[in-house]
């Protein structure tokens, strides 16, 4: 198979197995094997309310976290479905098995990525950034000093087109979400033709699917957020960087634009840029061929400190990068526990373009054993992938020690996002190792337990918008509303700016001094049921819960003392 012309799905020859296809035995498990996932569909989907108060039997964010496991069963489960008939029919087409893998693998990422964007929605930090693109102008948005009080900062260009597609669509889930799910769609297409520069067909297949399961790629397409495009741009400034090397008369204008409009997109072009750059400084000093990377070395250059020093300006040293993710600043070496800190980190930067199940740690080894020896494999076919991505390492311990950048441990999808991009050199590392049957014994636990982390990896979001609409219908004149600081304030300032008749208070304290009023109507998020402080005078009426968000409705109690005096002067 000639890998530089390799098309998206890959172009070696279709084999004829339709005889192995059209025994009696292979339709009877097929058809057995498609109903028992449709039965689990079925099943999670319509029972999973059930089936949560079954195996669960404590805490209030586990319940959620239960019931929207199960749904996400089911409807992958249905989906399966979907995908198996698909390969069945690919292969009845004469498709070649390496290829219908590889366009199974394209259909489960898109299955997978377009859940998260339907499922998701607005909490915490995209609730803050969708409230700021909302309520602040243009001007406000992009000039230094006018500072996002909500903590929350993105490139440029993403603030640019997230407000443009809110200010004519609407400031909703829908539209300002779209962005991130195209960028992550695209991403799938373009790594598929990234791999086939470099691997072969069945490391293509291996490498397709641990991108398409590892959570940290799909769970973002439905997240207000500019991870997508870390992905997006890395795969292809790395991939044209490939291609610049091979043909510098036909890829360098791509590379050259490539570089130009990153970074406005995506914070990783901060790494990604000077290593790649880097990595094409040493492939020139070898081979004596300079005639156009002065003139992209020195526009990227300028493109980057520009943007870097810009995005300084706009997110000053107290933001959430210094507060969210302190403990994932690379400390001194100066004692046990600072060593230790080292040893986690690293391991998270193995765990998280794998997808690994958390509590199974010990599965490192073979990623290890196999990043080994990739790099050795990568290195003999192209030095560029392995050079920059140790250069990507290096910069962000760098950035890490200087407290300019975290590479906080954690799930690839929590406080480990600020990594994210560095998934798809790993997994084309990982897979150049994959040449020989020997590889199965390193590469299946690999993939099985990312298949796991996928299936467990679900993350519950409340819609606050159904909490909001609640508290309206409550409402009337006169009520006293209390609404909590935080997710509660800005999921009215984002779905109700027109209800002004609030009063905020602190979760951790309920407010001492309360006006008169018959009912008061308590608007709370993040805070287990129970647990907030109630006045004495006031019986709880009414609660609806939703996903960690509830609105519970308080009565005043009646003057015992006055309803059976029966109205009358106290001595009478």
């Amino acid at each position: 198979m000639d890998m530089e012309k390799a098309n998206l799905f890959g172009d070696s020859p279709g084999c004829d197995i339709s005889a192995s296809l059209s025994g009696k035995k292979f339709y009877c498990t097929f058809i057995a094997v498609n109903i028992i996932l449709i039965c689990c569909g079925i099943l999670f989907s319509v029972f999973a309310g059930e089936l949560t108060s079954l195996v669960c039997k404590k805490g209030w964010d586990a319940r959620i976290y239960y019931h929207d496991q199960f749904l996400f069963f089911g409807r992958m489960a249905l989906a399966a479905v979907g995908v198996l008939n698909l390969w069945l029919f690919l292969l009845k087409k004469k498709i070649s098995l390496v290829q219908s893998l590889i366009i199974c693998a394209i259909a489960s990422g898109f299955i997978l990525q377009i859940d998260s964007y339907c499922r998701r929605f607005f909490w915490n930090d995209t609730l803050a950034l969708a409230v700021y693109l909302k309520y602040y102008s243009w001007k406000e948005l992009f000039l230094p000093g006018f500072h996002n009080p909500y903590s929350q900062s993105a490139p440029p260009a993403f603030l640019f087109i997230s407000k443009l597609i809110g200010e004519i669509l609407g400031f909703n889930k829908w539209t300002l979400t779209f962005p991130a799910l195209l960028f992550s769609l695209a991403a799938l297409l373009e790594y598929r033709k990234f791999t086939a520069k470099l691997l072969p067909p069945w490391a293509c297949a291996a490498a397709m699917w641990l991108f398409v399961l590892n959570p940290g790629v799909w769970v973002y397409a439905g997240e207000f957020k500019q991870y997508c495009c870390d992905f997006f741009f890395t795969i292809a400034v790395v991939s044209a960087a490939v291609d610049y090397t091979k043909d510098e008369e036909k890829a360098w204008k791509r590379l050259l634009v490539l570089g130009i409009f990153a970074p406005f997109f995506s914070h990783a072009m901060f790494f990604v840029l000077p290593s790649v750059g880097f990595a094409l400084l040493v492939h020139y000093l070898c081979n004596n061929k300079h005639k156009s990377f002065w003139m992209i070395a020195v526009c990227w250059f300028a493109v980057v400190l520009g943007i870097a020093a810009y995005t300084k300006m706009m997110m000053p040293s107290d933001m959430y990068v210094h507060e969210h993710h302190i403990k994932g600043f690379a400390p001194l070496p100066d004692s046990w526990e600072n060593i230790k800190w080292y040893y986690h980190s690293l391991t998270s930067l193995f765990i998280a373009p794998w997808g690994l199940a958390w509590r199974y740690s010990i599965l490192i080894i073979f990623p290890f054993i196999g990043m080994c020896i990739g790099i050795r494999k990568i290195w003999n076919k192209h030095h560029l992938p392995v050079i920059a991505g140790g250069v990507i390492l290096l910069l962000l311990y760098i950035a890490s020690a200087l407290h300019q950048y975290s590479v906080a441990s954690g799930m690839p999808f929590a406080k480990g996002r600020l990594i994210l991009f560095t998934i798809p050199l790993a997994i084309l590392i990982f897979c150049g190792s994959l040449e020989r049957k020997k590889a199965l014994y390193w590469v299946i636990p690999v993939i099985l337990s990312a298949f796991l982390n996928c299936c467990t990896a679900v993350i519950p979001f409340g819609a606050p918008k159904s909490a909001v609409k609640e508290l309206l219908s409550r409402y009337q004149k006169g009520d006293l509303v209390l609404v909590a600081k935080g997710i509660s304030h800005l999921s009215i300032l984002l779905y109700a700016p027109e209800f002004k008749d609030i009063q905020l208070f602190d979760l951790k304290k309920f407010p001492e001094k309360l006006k008169s009023a018959d009912f008061i109507h308590v608007f709370i998020a993040d805070l287990p049921h129970g647990e907030l402080p109630l006045p004495e005078n006031y019986t709880v009426q009414k609660v609806s819960a939703f996903a960690f968000s509830e609105i519970i409705t308080l009565k005043r109690k009646e003057n015992r003392s006055q309803s059976s005096a029966g109205g009358t002067a106290p001595g009478q």
